[in-house]
């Protein structure tokens, strides 16, 4: 079901009390507003949960269970809305945001001339990651806040307990679909990057699967004949994986380390354009370098 409608009152909106028992929304530059009395100091905060991230039912819930009349609350929907104050948002509203002149500016202040290009290329580039887990998610977070510009984020599943982590899902998030809780985690880190999923007309730069993935994935074989770079980056049971990097039409793609079995997976050799096969792995001989000492 989808709940509808998330009501936002703009965080630029002035919340204001011109006496102890009036609190007054909006009405600043000669626009409109509203002004609530008697108004406890429970109407302010209130307020302020106006986000859009909540539905209207879940509002009036919060505000019945603080004491507030259902007329009251009523007349104060109807009033900001009359008023033009409100706004209603969707879940893909939420997840769209555009980095705005003021922040343009401020990483060039930030950043070396020499790196706009590539700072350039990265706000525009777009990585999926597969799996909101305790390894997808914060990876989503530092992807985020290191300036891609879209980080997308794919996951049908529930938070639960055992999930959250530094960086990832909060505590809070029980019982939340994953991808939602993982929007807000980097939102904590990256307010600013966009988090709406792709077209499907538009391919991402990189994908990362961050699912205990099993030996043979469907998923796996489909990056690899649509030509989609990818990395794989989990956890099996007691043991981290990371990579192999697969570069589709690369002569090999990058050697995938396990913290288990300590092992190198690197891609075959290329072989001529008649019997190479895309995306053929082979095991290699545990690898002297790993673990690092």
């Amino acid at each position: 079901m989808t709940e509808t409608p998330h009501p936002l009152l703009p965080a630029t909106t002035p919340v204001t009390r011109p006496d102890e028992h009036t609190v007054q929304v909006g009405g600043a530059d000669g626009r409109d507003g509203v002004r609530v009395w008697p108004a406890g100091p429970e109407v302010a905060r209130l307020l302020t949960g106006i986000d859009g991230r909540r539905t209207e039912r879940a509002l009036r819930g919060d505000w019945s269970a603080a004491g507030l009349d259902d007329d009251v609350v009523e007349d104060l929907l109807a009033g900001l809305r009359g008023a033009g104050l409100l706004r209603e948002v969707t879940a893909g509203d939420l997840l769209a945001t555009d980095p705005g002149p003021a922040a343009a500016a401020r990483a060039g202040l930030e950043l070396p001339t020499v790196a706009a290009g590539r700072w350039r290329t990265r706000r525009q580039s777009s990585v999926v990651v597969e799996g909101a887990t305790r390894v997808g998610t914060p990876l989503a977070g530092l992807l985020a806040a290191s300036g891609v510009g879209r980080v997308s984020v794919r996951d049908r599943g529930l938070t639960t307990a055992g999930e959250p982590v530094v960086g990832g899902v909060a505590a809070h998030d029980e019982g939340r679909p994953r991808v939602l809780a993982a929007a807000d985690a980097i939102r904590r880190a990256s307010p600013l990057t966009d988090l709406r999923p792709l077209p499907a007309t538009q391919r991402p730069d990189l994908v990362l699967l961050c699912r205990p993935w099993a030996a043979v994935d469907p998923l796996t074989a489909a990056l690899q004949r649509d030509g989609v770079p990818h990395l794989v980056a989990t956890v099996r049971g007691d043991t981290g994986v990371v990579g192999p990097l697969v570069l589709p039409g690369s002569p090999a793609a990058c050697g995938a380390r396990t913290g288990g079995a300590g092992r190198t997976t690197r891609a075959g050799p290329r072989r001529p354009p008649s019997s190479r096969r895309p995306g053929r792995l082979r095991r290699a001989a545990p690898s002297p370098a790993w673990p690092p000492r």
